[in-house]
């Protein structure tokens, strides 16, 4: 493949991984479980983005840049696979006084009182 057109395949996948970023950025927002077929669709949408047709190696600068390319892509599907258990674990850590029955989430206390004050206001207003 001429050096031109390898160039250009790479410019073509690295936008679109920035996309992709920008997309699993936003999943990440959320903060929610990953659901199967989001998992499916991310893991699809990298593997698109890991092949390459044969390159030659006489072109070693972008054969460099398209190998460093495909091992953050790998890097990030493994943090997709991993996603769950991860997600899991950090809950149960944030909310592990709460299922032992002795005091608040650790992410409440956090809220001001203000924002207390606000919350219950809240509350009475909609069961009144």
């Amino acid at each position: 493949m001429p050096k031109r057109k390898i160039q250009q395949v790479f410019q073509e996948k690295n936008e679109l991984k920035k996309k992709w970023e920008n997309s699993w950025h936003n999943f990440l927002k959320k903060e929610t479980y990953l659901t199967f077929n989001e998992k499916d669709q991310f893991i699809t949408e990298l593997g698109c983005l890991i092949k390459y047709s044969r390159i030659n190696l006489f072109h070693l600068k972008p054969f460099l840049k398209i190998r460093k390319h495909k091992k953050e892509l790998r890097y990030a599907k493994c943090k997709i696979i991993e996603y769950n258990e991860e997600f899991i674990a950090r809950r149960l850590k944030d909310y592990d006084s709460f299922f032992e029955g002795t005091s608040l989430p650790k992410m409440w206390k956090t809220i001001s009182s203000s924002q207390w004050k606000v919350w219950f206001f809240l509350r009475v207003l909609i069961l009144s």
